[in-house]
């Protein structure tokens, strides 16, 4: 739910304090290149 917040155009900063969730981890989730993308999706 919230890569997709995040790939419509909503920015990190407020996805994050919205959903308690680190900045860091919303842009490693979004990124198709990463370790955690692989494994989870």
């Amino acid at each position: 739910m919230v890569v997709e917040l995040y790939r419509s155009g909503q920015p990190v900063k407020q996805l994050s304090s919205e959903y308690g969730v680190s900045e860091v981890t919303i842009s490693a989730f979004s990124n198709p290149t990463t370790k955690i993308f692989k494994v989870y999706f």
